[in-house]
């Protein structure tokens, strides 16, 4: 819980306005997370995922076939993204005209009743020689219904939307919006045989709202995260219960990921959303980021070489590459010491190396031996000289001034980092002033 919450609080600082956090979890502590989620975010929706359909043992009670996803803003409700259509959902819409494809439905509203909308509900004539037609009415609005003003003609049927149990409900669409589009309905029998009226009901462009229930083959994490892994490394058991690739994207595109966008994922595990990423700007060239984070001592083993496998092709098998397409791609990361392993390194002694005139700092500080291997001291020239490559072969010096400064980069060369404000530094005697920090603490 300590965990969930430090990171939960911390992340809302860079969440932007109109940014959305999703999380995966599981039932262990799903209804914890939720409470933790609440109090720092706002809600905006949850969802169940099929995450292994053949269900993975327990001990005692049920096998897990799934797990949630939950999704919340920075302080208020947001609009979620659509998601794509299923095949079935497309081929849904067999007819088409000018305006797009359609399907025809039953003009009488499912679930809806009259006590919801009551100048919903009114008359319609209908007849097999003369079609659809609509009498002339006025509003009541002492009775709360409508006056017709019109009779019905001897071979006409009058229709109100009342079901087969006789219950009443009501039309879809209000009278004004039935007499303004006669080209969007048609009259047709119903499964019954009777005479209805039906309307086009369109294909919405965009996509659909997504719905509660995820169960895409695509985001079982069994056969498509860990299958993902075993096509990339060659073997299985690369990383335990990696997530598969589809249903990150599934969680972007609710959260209303676009092209410029950038992620951050704290908990990066296999490197899934690294990869989600990548294979989205491989499709559209878009420039979209992320930012991983990951405690776990297999970033040099298992995300460092999906991401250089992902950028070189998309296809994978048995570890080895198959003809596909590459992408350009920059990635910068850096290799944080813990507090812990800098304390093994300090100890006490006494030294006149950082000599002051308070006794007590000349005496008691705090040392690591492994900086001090990287620093001279010349005294004629009361000078300290820094050489951070003793510690570690290859190390960005340029990243780490920029680091340390807080400045962004604009430019560097053989001998000095320029930064965005104007200001430089050298790389091949750096200011000690601004190492410091890194040493003395």
């Amino acid at each position: 819980l300590s965990v969930m919450q430090d990171r939960l609080q911390i992340s809302k600082q860079y969440l932007a306005d109109d940014g959305m956090i999703g999380i995966a979890i599981d039932d262990f502590e799903f209804t914890n997370l939720t409470h933790l989620v609440s109090d720092i975010f706002t809600i905006v929706g949850k969802a169940v995922v099929r995450s292994n359909p053949a269900g993975r043992s327990t001990s005692k009670g049920f096998s897990l076939n799934h797990e949630y996803a939950v999704f919340a803003s920075r302080s208020g409700p947001l609009a979620v993204g659509y998601s794509e259509r299923n095949q079935k959902q497309i081929e849904r819409y067999k007819e088409e005209d000018k305006l797009g494809k359609f399907e025809w439905v039953n003009f009488r509203k499912h679930g809806g009743l009259r006590s919801e909308s009551y100048p919903m509900y009114y008359p319609i004539y209908v007849s097999k020689e003369g079609g659809i037609r609509v009498p002339k009415m006025s509003w009541n609005s002492s009775k709360n219904e409508w006056d017709v003003l019109e009779p019905k003609r001897k071979q006409e049927t009058e229709l109100y939307p009342i079901d087969e149990n006789g219950q009443e409900r009501r039309w879809k669409w209000s009278l004004k919006r039935l007499i303004d589009n006669p080209q969007e309905t048609k009259l047709d029998v119903d499964k019954d045989g009777d005479l209805a009226v039906y309307i086009k009901s369109r294909m919405p462009k965009g996509g659909i709202v997504p719905g509660t229930w995820w169960d895409d083959k695509l985001y079982s994490a069994t056969d498509w995260g860990a299958k993902v892994l075993k096509d990339l490394f060659g073997e299985h058991g690369t990383f335990s219960y990696p997530k598969a690739p589809k249903l990150v994207e599934k969680c972007l595109q609710t959260m209303n990921y676009e092209e410029a966008d950038t992620v951050i994922d704290y908990f990066a595990g296999s490197g899934t959303t690294a990869h989600t990423v990548i294979n989205l700007n491989r499709l559209d060239d878009g420039r979209r980021k992320y930012v991983l984070v990951e405690l776990g001592e297999h970033f040099e083993t298992v995300i460092l070489p999906r991401i250089k496998k992902l950028t070189y092709s998309e296809n994978w098998k048995n570890g080895a590459a198959q003809p596909g397409k590459g992408i350009s791609h920059f990635i910068k990361y850096f290799d944080l010491e813990q507090y812990e392993d800098a304390l093994r390194h300090a100890n006490y002694q006494d030294s006149d190396m950082f000599a002051t005139a308070d006794a007590y700092n000349s005496y008691v500080f705090m040392r690591d031996t492994k900086m001090l291997g990287a620093i001279s001291l010349n005294k004629p020239a009361n000078k300290v000289n820094v050489d951070l490559g003793k510690l570690y072969s290859g190390i960005d010096l340029a990243e780490t001034l920029s680091c340390v400064t807080g400045k962004g980069i604009k430019r560097i060369t053989k001998q000095a980092v320029e930064f965005q404000d104007g200001t430089t530094s050298s790389l091949t005697d750096p200011d000690w002033e601004l190492i410091k920090p890194l040493v003395w603490w």
